[in-house]
């Protein structure tokens, strides 16, 4: 028998969405928590605290919160994502909360306060609080739940330490000799940790194995780089950048930017502001509008389904649909082993449709009897992609010739 394999792209119809994929983020100059799609558009506001000092900002997606600092009066709030329900969790004993960030395995909200020297940790709701680790100034942390460590930076000193989350013992210098630390994030599975240098010369985005190894300059000629955040699916990192150097020739001053975790791609100057201080992800797409935003440059020519943004011989719209991993014959009984993003609006129709003479395509939904069976994956939770393989039935089975196809018809 020969298996012959096609991929067909048909056509991807729009869909709106009260809640996509969202960049949130504080602007300590203009006292305002805001959030925007994924390619900086649709900016909206939603608070409002004139006379704040806001700081870090961090999401519980699955209870729809964010949670985030204010220097000015010594709080941290929790809101819904929309800006309502706002309500100061933490308020007393504090003394410049800076970064603040999420532990969902165990449900804890950690956070800096430089001036009095410690990194705390409080449940969801603000109570339970503890002293983690005193430390001198910490500035900005991330999280490795599972490998069970909290990493930081110095406000003022040019080193990043790290310990154990638990109880704060064994603390370790990672990364010294910077200038002045600025957000710090971990890409865990590749094993880097990332960081800003505000007043370096120049101002840099640079990333460094976790472990040890040189260090890399993925984006040079910022002003003051701040708050950081990874889309690590997407490959890209996003960075505001508060502008306070007013150094001539920057790129980016004043301005949530975005560029490619391997510093390959340019600087994408996203949304210009007053004085951004953080900013987080929420990394949803509902459809493949959502995605373009997302993983594609927001000043790309070839940005609809049917274009090929990179090249590769392969269509955006399939990218979309099927990720990185394209579709495996099988056999005994023939078929094809592939992948399908979940959780979207417009890959509800897609199908394997067979054929044994290129004329005539058969698939399960044209009125005849089923020509394929579809047996799902388990599949890791929180993966993106349902992994499915589609077996032909009799009599495709025994063909001599028989091509496979994957199409999403249109709407």
């Amino acid at each position: 028998m020969k298996i012959s394999v096609l991929l067909l792209f048909l056509l991807f119809v729009a869909a709106t969405f009260a809640q996509a994929g969202k960049l949130y983020f504080t602007d300590r100059g203009a006292g305002r928590v805001q959030r925007a799609d994924l390619d900086g558009s649709n900016i909206e506001t939603l608070v409002m605290l004139p006379g704040s000092n806001l700081r870090g900002i961090t999401l519980n997606l699955p209870e729809g919160k964010m949670y985030f600092c204010d220097n000015g009066g010594d709080d941290i709030y929790r809101a819904s994502l929309d800006g309502s329900d706002r309500v100061s969790i933490v308020s007393t004993s504090l003394g410049f909360p800076a970064d603040i960030t999420l532990d969902p395995l165990a449900q804890k909200l950690y956070w800096c306060d430089r001036n009095n020297d410690r990194i705390e940790r409080a449940n969801l709701d603000g109570s339970g609080r503890e002293t983690v680790v005193e430390t001198d100034q910490p500035y900005y942390l991330d999280l490795d739940p599972e490998g069970g460590k909290v990493y930081w930076g110095h406000f003022s000193e040019g080193s990043i330490f790290r310990a154990n989350l638990m109880d704060g013992s064994n603390v370790e210098t990672i990364v010294s000799g910077l200038t002045t630390v600025r957000q710090v994030r971990l890409d865990l599975g590749a094993g880097y940790i990332y960081w800003c240098d505000r007043n370096a010369t120049p101002s840099r985005v640079q990333r460094r194995l976790i472990e040890g190894g040189p260090v890399e300059d993925l984006y040079l000629g910022l002003d003051t780089p701040h708050g950081m955040t990874l889309d690590i699916p997407a490959g890209k990192i996003y960075w505001v950048d508060t502008g306070t150097n007013n150094r001539a020739g920057s790129v980016g001053g004043r301005a949530l930017c975005r560029g490619d975790m391997d510093g390959s791609g340019p600087v994408e100057v996203l949304i210009n502001l007053s004085q951004p201080w953080d900013v987080v992800i929420d990394p949803r797409i509902s459809d493949y509008g959502d995605w373009r935003k997302r993983y594609l440059p927001a000043n790309a020519e070839l940005d609809d389904p049917e274009d090929d943004v990179d090249g590769d011989g392969i269509q955006n719209g399939l990218v979309y649909a099927m990720g990185n991993r394209l579709p495996v014959i099988s056999t005994n009984p023939p078929g094809l082993e592939y992948a399908v993003r979940k959780n979207v609006s417009d890959l509800d129709d897609l199908r394997v449709e067979l054929s044994t003479d290129l004329r005539t395509w058969r698939h399960n939904a044209d009125g005849g009897s089923p020509v394929t069976a579809d047996f799902p994956a388990t599949g890791l939770p929180g993966d993106p992609f349902q992994f499915i393989r589609t077996e032909a039935l009799p009599p495709f089975d025994l063909a001599t010739q028989l091509y496979l196809r994957i199409a999403l018809p249109s709407r």
